[in-house]
């Protein structure tokens, strides 16, 4: 939005504030507030850019040594990624200005101890604009960066940084860092095993660069991820311990304050050293006001808190109404308010040991029900076990919290450190042993999950119409409302059958951009086959290809010869098209009958590949990720002979055969 836009919106939203404030009629006024609020949303929205941020050190042109401040640290496989806040920028030491933003890093593995948290480092400036993938509906990694208002990354280089470990001055941020040290220490002390290390960094801390994939994948697959992420649970069971600790105050007179003061500070100490992400802000926010309705003598509406929860998160930062934490933390929350009620009534038993395990099951369930659209939006899978590991989830991580709190607090009595908290930190790392076996066996039940589903976004709107009407029905008990939305789902269903069926029938040829290497595939009737193939590694090769292979309802890889593909010499007769890839030198002794349709180069062979250009006469052509070394002298060809080219750098390129 320009500036004098920006103006024009700002000066509405005052006039709008002034009518309604003058206006007696109740209902314009609430109109009013709806509209003022939207208004704001697009105001606040459009000022957490780029374009608004002018102190960035981007915006300063001599800025070629930058001096910031490491606000996180997360150790990978092969660097340590920390996200910077740059304080000043300029060309020397000498002539520096004042300036903002943050920049994601990358520091060398080995250098664990000089990289912490709050530290000053001085660094060249070798920010360059964050990758954006090219291939076909894969994650939006520069999108997600820019929505925490991160632009730029960069790799530190040995000798082009050095550190400076200044003292934190902010005294909160000082303790926070300090406890988040100290509870490390005792990780490292008392937990043994790395797999018992990393769900404990996890779930105290909201460290997770430690899990690896594989157990990753069991708790995602199992449906129990959820407790690796620190949420309300987290903090709920963090703010019952701490209240439950405190209670002996309250025989005092004129407590009750000083035990939400003691509370409030432990909760948001938790928050901020897990490093407030949006579930546990939106904890910490709710929390404070139903410790503070008491105090108040207000009564404290569930609703009322998480709307003031999610407003205060995006007036901090709007563009958290976008991210996939946001949505699924506040969408499982009121899933679990509104249907674990509905749920509980339906089971009624005399055994407290039997109704306790019953509620374990529906809160997962009410929470799924209407987390379970977005999870397939984003993620194309479906737990069907999720009710059976949150029976041992959910209570598991109560315990391991509980005795987290336990370990810490015994830790600083002196006397009691040296006796009580080893005892504690060998049930610790037990209690997470249990835990992560439980999660394993859980794994391997057969038919866990339901893969590689997609849902489009007039679907994701569609299920969440229907959903809400459901729930409307429900409320207000209105039978023929509940049968409508019912009626909605099995409409789309037959609608998403449909396409389905449409995209059977759909041939393709798509070669997609992996730097180095190359993966062509020819895609016919649901099933597909490599036409080339030189990569080893499959995260990458899941990264770029898996999202395009799902919508397409692709699940069967067949071989070359199954898909009735003729190939010799590098041409491949595929239907009535002939496709050259990767030619072998003997082609050039052959004459053709016909022309080439498609000439996919991926080698960095460009004395054969110009031989091929000016013999044969070749439709289109494409150049591969794979031809990286010979490419700035093939395009420099391709423009001098005035040939038109694909750069799959640009996008994927796709190659409809039954057009």
């Amino acid at each position: 939005i320009p500036q004098s836009s920006m103006q024009s919106l700002i000066a509405c939203i005052i006039g709008l504030i002034v009518i309604g404030a003058l206006s007696k009629n109740r209902q314009f006024s609430s109109l009013l507030i709806y509209i003022i609020t939207l208004l704001i949303g697009i105001t606040m929205y459009s000022m957490h850019t780029l374009a608004f941020d002018y102190d960035h050190y981007s915006k300063i042109k001599e800025n070629k040594i930058l001096i910031a401040q490491i606000e996180s640290k997360k150790l990978n496989s092969k660097n340590i990624q920390s996200v910077i806040n740059v304080k000043y920028a300029g060309n020397d030491l000498n002539h520096l200005q004042k300036c903002g933003g943050q920049l994601l890093i990358y520091f060398p593995l080995f250098d664990q101890e000089s990289i912490k948290e709050g530290s000053l480092v001085i660094l060249k400036n070798n920010a360059y604009k964050i990758f954006e993938n090219p291939n076909p509906l894969t994650f939006d990694y520069e999108n997600f960066l820019s929505r925490k208002k991160i632009y730029a990354q960069s790799f530190a280089a040995v000798g082009e940084y050095v550190t400076i470990h200044s003292k934190q001055t902010n005294i909160f941020k000082r303790i926070s860092q300090n406890s988040k040290d100290h509870i490390k220490s005792l990780i490292n002390q008392y937990v043994r095993t790395d797999q018992n290390k990393s769900i404990a960094n996890a779930m105290l801390l909201g460290d997770r660069s430690l899990v690896s994939d594989d157990l990753n994948k069991s708790y995602s697959d199992t449906g129990a991820i959820h407790v690796l992420a620190v949420s309300g649970l987290h903090v709920g069971i963090v703010g019952m311990i701490i209240i439950g600790m405190l209670r002996p105050l309250r025989r005092f007179r004129h407590s009750d304050n000083i035990v939400f003061l003691l509370a409030l500070f432990s909760i948001w100490l938790y928050v901020y050293m897990t490093g407030c992400g949006p579930p546990s802000l939106r904890a910490g926010l709710m929390y404070s006001t139903l410790l503070a309705a008491p105090i108040c003598q207000k009564y404290a509406n569930v609703y009322n808190t998480i709307s003031a929860a999610a407003m205060a998160i995006l007036l901090w930062n709007p563009h958290q109404l976008f991210t996939v934490s946001f949505q699924f933390s506040f969408i499982a929350v009121l899933s679990i308010i509104f249907f674990f009620p509905y749920l509980d009534r339906q089971f009624l038993c005399s055994s407290k040991l039997i109704k306790r395990a019953y509620q374990f099951i529906i809160l997962s369930i009410s929470a799924q029900i209407l987390l379970t659209p977005l999870s397939i939006y984003y993620f194309h899978k479906m737990p069907l076990f999720f009710w059976l590991s949150g029976m041992i989830a959910v209570p598991a991580a109560f315990l391991i919290l509980m005795t987290s709190v336990i370990m810490v607090f015994s830790s600083l009595i002196p006397g009691v450190n040296s006796v009580v908290t080893p005892i504690i930190g060998d049930l610790l790392n037990m209690l997470i042993g249990l835990l992560n076996w439980s999660i394993n066996l859980i794994n391997e039940i057969p038919h866990l999950i339901i893969d590689k589903i997609w849902i489009e976004d007039i679907g994701l709107l569609v299920s969440y119409s229907a959903l809400g009407l459901f729930m409307i029905g429900l409320k207000f008990k209105r039978a023929k409302i509940i049968y409508l939305s019912i009626a909605i789902l099995i409409a789309y269903g037959f609608h998403h059958n449909r396409k389905k069926a449409q995209k059977q029938d759909e041939s393709t040829i798509i070669a997609y951009y992996i730097h180095k290497n190359s993966i062509i595939e020819y895609i016919n009737g649901g099933h597909r086959t490599y036409l080339h193939h030189d990569i080893d590694k499959e995260s990458t090769e899941d990264w770029n290809c898996r999202n395009y292979r799902t919508y397409n309802m692709i699940h069967t890889k067949l071989s070359p010869i199954e898909m009735g593909v003729e190939q010799n010499l590098g041409l491949h007769h595929i239907e009535d098209k002939l496709i050259l890839i990767n030619p072998d030198k003997e082609l050039l002794s052959y004459k053709l009958a016909k022309p080439i349709d498609l000439f996919i180069i991926n080698n960095n062979d460009l004395k054969l590949n110009k031989s091929i250009i000016e013999n044969y006469e070749i439709e289109q052509i494409v150049i591969d990720g794979a031809a990286y070394k010979s490419k700035k002298y093939l395009i420099e060809y391709l423009n001098e002979k005035d040939i038109a080219y694909h750069d799959t750098k640009e996008s994927a390129f796709t190659y409809r055969l039954n057009k």
